[in-house]
């Protein structure tokens, strides 16, 4: 295998994941967020159809935002080559499982498919048909979390260039998995395919089995054109009816006999969740990614013992409540931690602000103070609320919430927009506060921001209204100073800053000449001034 690239872009390189004929996949590091990535390179060989499809699978997922579809970060090419930047799921592919485990249970099968039907009602609700549906295609990662991939020969209705990448009798998809309509013309199927290969998925899941097993044959495509296949329960007798049900209506050889839509199937998939285990079907399966074995899933306890647990489980959640409220708001700390416990609050105060509060980024950091470099601690990054103003108009007060330490030496980061704040400090603990702030409550770091004004850059570009000539070098262009008009000149322009209000005035030779009264703001260290004149009537 070849030695994989240092760089692709600006993404470091990992290792070589998987390669072939059309291109590679390879595992690598996000320069700014600091996590694995997948980048799938596509090569081109002479077929512009696939790097279309390359591009259409960018697109899509650039539109997506969804729990239980991958994330893409970044499409752009570079030489010959295509690539594509998307999440790393750090797991197992369904296909994998399955494999290892032979078959999944009723249940585990089912939470699966729920997260899958998940991410196709998401995508048909944006007329999106994935069309390649199958395990191998559905990726679980270690926290459980469950992620549709690969939408490389979707098709969507909001997009004209389908035509061109299948044309009518074309087939595209994996044969087990097609619904019998894509065999006949993979070009105009809608999302009733995609729920029929949903039901295969869902059939391989618990028998272990492909339904109709083989390759690209004749034997295959009528054996799913007449829709004859074992049923789920000769392969599997522990398969449920519920499960059945699902299969046989899915996997109708007739589009107008299974559900017309996903909306309907997930209310059913709710109805029979309403009263499963649903939390510790999840951890099962973050246990099986991470290298354990599926178990059968927990039932419930009958008799005394469930009588039992439905009246102490109530009572045990509400102290739970109690006390976490407790300790969020600190009276846990003040009353049993008063003498190793410290209480810190941080207050912002803004002089002048361009920006409406809500559009304010504030955010802070804490750090032990161990040496040279600070270690983080392992809390929440510091948020900040609004306080009512009680200073001049323009004025911003924001606060933090409470926040309980160690007594000791820490660092602070603050980030007030393109402000950067390090603070170093002692918390002393909360019986030692009482005493040095005269029984206040806790240590308060206050920081303080004012507005700076900038050099202001102004560039002209005057044109004619109705031909959109260039005018500018006979127009005469003036600043209103000290209360009379003055030309511009290079002088003139050095002298401006950002935070004023300037009036211009532009006139030119045959032309009506325009005012202009403009306000800029502190952060707006360029204006590009673009007047077009309207000629003089005579």
């Amino acid at each position: 295998m070849n030695r994989p690239p240092e760089m692709i872009g600006k993404y470091k390189i990992i290792d070589l994941i998987a390669t072939g004929g059309m291109g590679a996949v390879y595992k690598g590091v996000h320069p700014t967020l600091d996590c694995y990535v997948i980048i799938k390179k596509l090569t081109l060989r002479g077929n512009p159809d696939f790097a279309e499809r390359f591009r259409r699978e960018a697109k899509i997922l650039m539109d997506f935002r969804n729990d239980n579809i991958v994330d893409i970060y970044d499409h752009f090419k570079e030489g010959r080559s295509h690539y594509i930047v998307l999440e790393y799921i750090d797991g197992l592919s369904l296909e994998q499982l399955i494999r290892r485990e032979r078959y999944l249970s009723n249940d585990m099968a089912l939470y699966i498919f729920r997260e899958v039907c998940k991410a196709l009602d998401y995508a048909h609700k944006r007329r999106v048909v994935h069309r390649d549906i199958k395990p191998a295609n559905i990726l679980i990662s270690k926290k459980g979390e469950v992620k549709l991939v690969d939408f490389g020969i979707a098709s969507s209705k909001e997009e004209d260039g389908e035509a061109g990448l299948t044309r009518d009798g074309m087939t595209l998809g994996s044969p087990s998995y097609m619904a019998p309509e894509q065999f006949e013309n993979s070009r105009n199927v809608d999302q009733r395919a995609d729920i029929y290969s949903l039901g295969v998925m869902l059939y391989e899941s618990v028998t272990g089995k492909k339904p109709y097993p083989g390759g690209y044959t004749a034997d295959l495509i009528a054996a799913i054109t007449k829709g004859k296949h074992p049923a789920p329960r000769r392969l599997n007798p522990k398969v449920n009816r519920f499960v059945s049900s699902i299969v046989k209506k899915t996997m109708h050889p007739k589009p107008r006999r299974r559900y017309q839509n996903l909306t309907s199937l997930l209310r059913r998939l709710d109805r029979y969740f309403h009263r499963k285990p649903v939390e510790a079907l999840k951890e099962q399966l973050k246990k099986a990614i991470s290298g354990g074995t599926l178990e059968s899933t927990p039932r419930k306890k009958l008799g005394k013992l469930r009588r039992f647990f439905s009246i102490a489980l109530p009572v045990f959640f509400l102290l739970f409540l109690l006390l976490g409220s407790a300790y969020r708001s600190g009276w846990y700390q003040r009353l049993f931690l008063a003498d190793s416990y410290g209480e810190l609050r941080i207050a912002l105060h803004l002089d002048h602000s361009y920006k409406e509060p809500k559009d304010l980024y504030l955010r802070g950091w804490l750090f032990a103070d161990t040496g040279e470099d600070g270690t983080a601690l392992d809390i929440d990054p510091i948020h900040f609320r609004l306080l009512p103003s009680e200073e001049r108009e323009g004025d911003l007060n924001f606060v933090s919430r409470r926040v309980f330490l160690p007594s000791g030496d820490y660092r602070l980061k603050v980030q007030i927009e393109n402000n950067l704040f390090w603070n170093t400090f002692r918390l002393h603990t909360i019986k030692e506060q009482h005493n040095l702030y005269q029984g206040e409550q806790g240590r308060t770091i206050t920081l303080c921001t004012s507005s700076h004004t900038l050099p202001l850059s102004v560039d002209f570009f005057v044109q004619d209204c109705d031909t959109w000539v260039d005018i500018t070098p006979i127009s005469l262009i003036e600043l209103k100073t000290g209360g009379r008009w003055t030309p511009w000149s290079d002088e003139l322009a050095e002298g401006l800053t950002t935070g004023s209000v300037y009036r211009f005035r532009i006139s030119a030779p045959g032309y009506t000449e325009k005012e202009f009264s403009l306000l800029i703001r502190e952060d707006q260290s360029t204006l590009y001034l673009n007047p077009r004149l309207e000629k003089s009537k005579l």
